[in-house]
């Protein structure tokens, strides 16, 4: 068994695609060269002077769809072992440059496994999780920071809608929130078939349904992006088109120390411009939906709440305010890939604070102008 010796090292299965140990590959799709855009405008009025993602022709796509049997087990989440021939997978292919995955690993806090020396392999770096067998068939949707909205809807929801359109049985998903729950259940799965996926535990099943993750650096895959704008397009009122600002000082993101210092000057701006105020996770999941795909303007600093962008129809205009560099080319990635008509301010953040997230400031009135010129 894998957990019986620390010195054993796994093998990663360098290409999923290929098929392997105990699973057989459905679907398959190879390299695809998808377009990045370029932001229609980059004001940068305290000249921070945060690099500006460029235009890229060719971003790389490419994926599985395969089924595992019971020797396999998650840990994490995006680890899958095979406890027979020691062997494992992950969720997304790189076929080419052993670095990458291993650093792609160390981005799962929850796995047991670390990256042996060099890049030979993975070893144990814990004791065994509690063994959690499911039986049946079930579909694994599962990905990186899922108690996070954004990454919630980039990277796991693409997945828990196609496995309802292929007609899997059950679903292996984190939904510990009640809007997660919502969410899925507005796609169509019932909360019978959710298995909700605790990731200090590992899951087995009869046989598992393993798709890729759709969201390379958070570009969507076009048939991801459809999905999640069908879903929108089934929401929407059929109203007038609004004009959203998307506000940090409600919900779950007032509690963070991402606040805009001078927030409640931004929002009287916005608002005298015929902008309404939102806090997305204070509506229910059909109402957040229904306001951003029938949105003809969002504005908002970064954050989950802009996610909900992918929801709008590809007309609709978008302002994203970056205080931090560490998130900009992640969300390009992901307007550009939705089609959307987007660019970016961006604000002056405090030196002095935790540098993963930092209270930041606004200049309002090129915020203004720039509203009054092309939004």
């Amino acid at each position: 068994m894998i957990y019986d010796d620390l010195d054993e090292v796994l093998e990663l299965v360098v290409d999923p695609r290929r098929g392997g140990p105990d699973f057989r590959v459905l679907a398959k799709w190879e390299m695809r060269h998808e377009v990045r855009n370029d932001a229609r405008f980059w004001d940068d009025p305290f000249d921070v002077g945060f690099k500006r993602p460029r235009p890229i022709e060719s971003v790389p796509m490419e994926g599985f769809y395969i089924t595992l049997g019971e020797n396999w087990k998650t840990d994490g989440h995006r680890i899958l072992l095979n406890s027979q021939d020691g062997m494992f997978l992950l969720d997304k292919v790189f076929s080419d440059n052993a670095l990458r995955w291993a650093n792609f690993i160390k981005t799962d806090r929850d796995t047991s496994l670390y990256a042996g020396p060099g890049t030979v392999g993975l070893r144990r770096a814990g004791e065994a999780k509690p063994a959690v067998h499911i039986s049946g068939t079930v579909g694994a949707a599962l990905g990186t920071e899922p108690s996070n909205w954004g990454s919630f809807v980039a990277r796991i929801l693409p997945r828990a809608i196609m496995f309802k359109k292929l007609g899997i049985p059950k679903l292996l998903v984190y939904c510990r929130h009640t809007r997660q729950k919502e969410l899925l259940h507005l796609v169509g799965w019932d909360a019978a078939d959710i298995i909700e996926f605790e990731p200090w535990r590992s899951y087995s099943a009869d046989c598992f349904h393993l798709i890729s993750e759709l969201a390379n650096g958070l570009h969507l895959s076009p048939f991801a992006v459809s999905d999640l704008r069908g879903l929108g397009a089934n929401c929407v009122d059929g109203g007038t088109p609004r004009r959203i600002f998307v506000s940090r000082n409600g919900g779950i993101a007032s509690k963070s120390a991402r606040y805009c210092i001078n927030g409640a000057d931004v929002e009287a701006a916005v608002t005298s411009l015929g902008f309404e105020v939102v806090v997305p996770d204070s509506l229910s999941v059909s109402k957040q939906l229904a306001l951003f795909a029938g949105a003809e303007t969002i504005i908002g600093p970064s954050g989950a709440g802009m996610f909900n962008s992918v929801f709008s129809g590809p007309s609709t205009k978008v302002l994203d305010i970056e205080s931090q560099s560490d998130w900009i080319h992640g969300h390009n990635n992901l307007f550009s890939s939705a089609g959307l008509e987007y660019g970016f301010q961006i604000a002056r953040a405090c030196r002095d604070a935790d540098a993963a997230h930092r209270p930041f400031e606004v200049n309002v009135p090129t915020l203004v102008n720039r509203i009054q010129e092309s939004m």
